[in-house]
């Protein structure tokens, strides 16, 4: 396999669209329906995320706060960063369990996506001399949405989702951010119109309006987020979810025709039947069933806790 140095890489353009089409067949390969390529440049993005914490919009989700300048400049995440791979992994499958997020059923995609993203991490520095990256899966103060429209995964819809004209919202999103100059992607543009499906769904109202979400009142950031008690007003409009919620992704006519997901690992019958449990007779004899899930988070007592609402 040829190798290519990066400052032969920066001035060919023919070049960067040869080794494009190598790491997209890549991405492709090891398992992601989604990938695109975006630059960093100078912006300024942050506007809208920083009014929304300086409106107290992120409830005690404050590491927003306290991560707004890396949010601004991902260069001060990754300081010779010259490109971005963003990458998509569709979870939508049918099954019984309507308890629970949908993308919460299986393996945590933190790890699966983070593994697989190694593994193109692996291949690019086995094409690329000195090539370096850094990976983040919804782990890092990363503006990964922003990245994800830049790279034309999708635009961002007005329950703050990314949405794809083939996989709707049904789909995590990792980054892969490398020092060497690609070909960016076009943006897509925003096919939302005048649906407001999402935001007249939701149950406590939690979209303040188009693309705005207050957290104090969603349903997946207080069964998911929050580790105090949950507010009478959000409980008593929540009977259905004890982790996550899907509400807004439900109602979406881009949801309607997105193919069913071939991984296996995107939904475990044994999750579903602890989830049975806990909500039959309020407790579950171990709660190692829930390792491998995103749910491990929340531990024992506060997944009790949601249950204990629907209960």
């Amino acid at each position: 396999m040829e190798i290519y140095e990066i400052n032969h890489i920066n001035h060919d353009i023919s070049l960067q669209q040869y080794l494009k089409k190598l790491i997209t067949s890549e991405v492709c390969k090891i398992g992601f329906e989604l990938c695109g390529f975006a630059k960093v440049t100078e912006w300024d993005e942050i506007q809208n995320l920083k009014q929304w914490v300086v409106d107290n919009l992120c409830a005690d989700m404050m590491w927003f706060a306290k991560t707004l300048p890396v949010r601004k400049d991902i260069r001060k995440w990754f300081p010779e960063v010259k490109s971005i791979i963003a990458v998509g992994e569709n979870y939508y499958h049918n099954c019984d369990n309507s308890y629970v997020a949908l993308y919460a059923h299986g393996i945590d995609y933190h790890i699966r996506m983070r593994n697989k993203l190694k593994n193109i991490a692996e291949f690019v520095k086995k094409i690329v001399k000195g090539g370096k990256c850094r990976i983040s899966v919804d782990s890092s103060p990363v503006h990964e949405k922003y990245w994800a429209k830049k790279a034309g995964l999708g635009w961002q819809g007005k329950n703050t989702l990314i949405i794809n004209p083939v996989y709707g919202s049904w789909f995590n999103i990792g980054i892969l951010a490398v020092n060497f100059v690609l070909p960016e992607d076009v943006q897509l543009d925003n096919h939302c119109g005048e649906c407001s499906k999402c935001v007249d769904v939701c149950p406590t109202n939690a979209l303040l309006y188009p693309g705005v979400l207050d957290a104090n009142k969603c349903i997946s950031y207080h069964t998911v987020e929050n580790r105090k008690l949950i507010p009478d007003e959000i409980s008593n409009r929540n009977k259905r979810y004890i982790f996550g919620c899907d509400f807004c992704q439900i109602v979406c006519p881009w949801n309607r025709k997105t193919p069913v997901t071939p991984r296996p690992d995107a939904c475990d019958e044994k999750v579903y039947e602890g989830i049975k449990q806990i909500l039959n007779s309020g407790d579950i004899p171990t709660f190692s069933v829930f390792n491998l899930t995103s749910m491990k988070r929340l531990g024992l007592k506060l997944l009790k806790r949601n249950a204990s609402l629907l209960t």
